[in-house]
């Protein structure tokens, strides 16, 4: 039983931080096109 929750956790875990690093990429990459935009206009 442990053992499952464990993996579960892993799973999450690992869930997480690929949403967490894929929110900061579109995060840089909208700031990016802002700027860009900005300095364009």
């Amino acid at each position: 039983m442990g053992k499952g929750r464990l993996k579960a956790g892993n799973l999450f875990q690992t869930i997480f931080f690929i949403r967490l690093k894929l929110a900061a990429c579109v995060s840089r990459t909208l700031c990016l096109q802002i700027s860009c935009g900005l300095r364009l206009a």
